[in-house]
């Protein structure tokens, strides 16, 4: 595994439950709040830390969102390889991303197991082109 350096964590609100949702990717909504990324279309803001909270539309809680960086991240596949680009599923967690995909980063370690804690360098913003 890498040595964490240096990276940008930021501060943002949700108003939907994240609490089972550490290490996974999320998106900014259309209320400027935080909401996990259920597709290989949505642009990708970065990934969730660890001590995520419940949030609801009455009382919107803070989350971190890593967004630089290299970050913990859920796999949605067992063959992630390092130096994989990679998008998110349907769930929030990292899959091999393909042609017109938005990226969250490279994988730097590998999984075997979907749900495994792999590491990923954060390049949010990006779209894959082969």
């Amino acid at each position: 595994m890498a040595t964490f350096g240096p990276s940008m964590v930021a501060s943002f609100a949700t108003n939907a439950d994240l609490s089972a949702d550490s290490y996974k990717i999320v998106k900014v909504s259309g209320d400027n709040n935080v909401i996990r990324a259920t597709a290989t279309t949505d642009v990708l803001l970065g990934v969730l830390t660890d001590g995520v909270a419940l949030g609801t539309a009455a009382a919107p809680s803070g989350v971190s969102v890593q967004i630089a960086g290299i970050a913990k991240i859920v796999a949605g596949v067992n063959n992630i390889q390092e130096g994989h680009p990679l998008s998110c599923d349907g769930q929030g967690r990292a899959v091999i991303a393909t042609t017109g995909d938005h990226l969250i980063g490279r994988a730097i370690s590998s999984s075997t197991t979907v749900g495994d804690v792999i590491e990923c360098l954060l390049t949010p913003a990006l779209i894959y082109k082969t």
